[in-house]
């Protein structure tokens, strides 16, 4: 588990996860899907889904664990 980190911008919070994602040894199906979920094209929708949820929540599998992926907003005051 990696500790939280703060972005200011939504695309550039979707980048590094995307970035730290390709570090872990993922089949070639669940990067595909991560492309899919967090890439550029998809800052409006994770937006709005982060404005009505709260949070974006996927699995990644590392062999068979199933690892929770989340982005969520940062309270007021805690950018960094």
């Amino acid at each position: 588990m990696t500790e939280p980190a703060r972005f200011s911008k939504l695309a550039d919070a979707m980048t590094a996860l995307l970035k730290t994602l390709s570090a872990l040894p993922l089949s070639p199906d669940q990067e595909g899907y991560f492309v899919e979920l967090f890439g550029p094209s998809e800052v409006q929708s994770i937006g709005y889904r982060l404005a009505t949820h709260g949070e974006v929540r996927a699995l990644a599998f590392l062999d068979l664990t199933p690892t929770v992926v989340r982005l969520y907003p940062a309270g007021p005051g805690e950018l960094q």
